[in-house]
C-alpha cells in the first residue's frame, strides 16, 4: 500500500528516536532520499506526495538497518569529507569532520615547503590521501595496516583517477618504508587509533559495536601507537622532517613530553571546531 512522504518520515523518525539515534528526522530524510535516488531537499518539496509500497519496504529495510545502531554511513556507503565523496564500509573508520584540519595545514606545509615525498599513516578509505592529492602535486605513499582497509582506498584512488599519484602499502606504520630501504619522508601525516581500551563502554554504539576496533584503540591509555611512531620515526627520519598527529581529548601534554624526548620539536598545535585540542605538527631536530 503507497504511503505519503510525510507519514513515512513521522513513523521511522519514532522509531530511530525510541532506538536512541541521536538525530532521528534527519536519518529519516537522509536514507529516504537515497532509497529513491533524491537530493534531500526533494524529500521536503514532495512531502506529500505517496511513494510505492515497495519503494516503503525498501526503505524500512534501511531504518530497520539504522535502529541497530549501524553508522548512517555504512549504510549509504559514503561519506563526505574536505567537499569530497568517499566509498566507506566497515573495514574504514568514518572520515570525521575534525580531520579536515590536519589535512588543511597538511597542504599548508607540503605546498610552503615544496615537499614531494609525503607519507599517509593509517589511510583507512584514503580520504586523506586522496584529499592531499587532489590539491597538491606531491606524490603520496598511503600505509595501512588492514588489507581490508586498503581495498577501500583502492576504490577511492581510482575514484578520483590518482592511481599515478597515490602508492598504498600494507603494513604496521613506517615498516614497509623501513624494509625497502625507502628515503625518510618530508611530511607524515597519521590519523591513527587512540582511543583508550578503558574508554570503550562509553562510545556510542555506532562507534564500538560498528567502526574497526584496529582504528580507534590503542591500549589503556591510547597513546600506544602514537609512541610506536615516534620511536620508528626517530630511528628513521631525518633532520626537518614534520609530522602531522591527530589525538584524543586531553592527550597533547602526554604526547608533547614524548615527543621531546625522542628529538621532536612542538611546531603547532591546532585546535578543533570545539576548541579542543586535536593537532600536533612536530619537526625531528636533533
Amino acid at each position: 500500500m503507497a504511503i505519503v512522504i510525510k507519514n513515512a518520515l513521522n513513523i521511522c523518525e519514532e522509531m530511530l528516536k525510541n532506538a536512541g539515534v541521536e538525530s532521528p528526522l534527519a536519518d529519516a530524510e537522509i536514507l529516504l532520499a537515497h532509497q529513491l535516488g533524491w537530493q534531500r531537499w526533494r524529500i521536503w518539496a514532495n512531502i506529500y506526495t505517496e511513494i510505492s509500497a515497495d519503494k516503503y519496504l525498501d526503505f524500512m529495510k534501511l531504518i530497520s538497518r539504522r535502529v541497530q545502531r549501524i553508522p548512517l554511513p555504512y549504510i549509504t556507503g559514503h561519506k563526505e569529507f574536505f567537499s569530497r565523496e568517499f566509498i566507506v564500509n566497515k573495514d574504514v573508520l568514518i572520515p570525521r569532520p575534525e580531520t579536515e584540519l590536519l589535512v588543511e595545514e597538511a597542504i599548508k606545509y607540503i605546498l610552503e615547503y615544496d615537499m614531494k615525498n609525503v607519507v599517509e599513516l593509517g589511510t583507512g578509505s584514503g580520504a586523506i590521501a586522496v584529499s592531499i592529492a587532489m590539491d597538491t602535486d606531491t606524490r603520496i605513499t598511503a600505509i595501512d595496516i588492514s588489507q581490508d582497509a586498503l581495498n577501500t582506498a583502492k576504490i577511492n584512488v581510482d575514484k578520483y583517477n590518482l592511481a599515478d599519484k597515490i602508492t598504498l602499502l600494507q603494513g604496521n606504520l613506517l615498516t614497509p618504508l623501513i624494509n625497502t630501504k625507502m628515503p625518510p619522508p618530508d611530511i607524515i601525516i597519521a590519523n591513527l587509533p587512540y582511543v583508550p581500551l578503558i574508554d570503550k563502554d562509553t562510545l556510542e554504539p555506532e562507534v564500538k559495536d560498528h567502526e574497526p576496533g584496529i582504528a580507534l584503540f590503542a591500549g589503556h591509555d591510547g597513546l600506544d601507537t602514537i609512541k610506536e611512531l615516534i620511536q620508528q620515526a626517530s630511528l628513521y627520519c631525518k633532520n626537518g622532517t614534520i609530522i602531522g598527529l591527530e589525538l584524543g581529548i586531553g592527550q597533547e601534554n602526554a604526547i608533547t613530553d614524548f615527543l621531546s624526548i625522542n628529538g621532536w620539536k612542538v611546531e603547532k598545535i591546532i585546535s578543533d571546531y570545539s576548541g579542543i585540542i586535536r593537532h600536533i605538527f612536530t619537526e625531528y631536530a636533533v
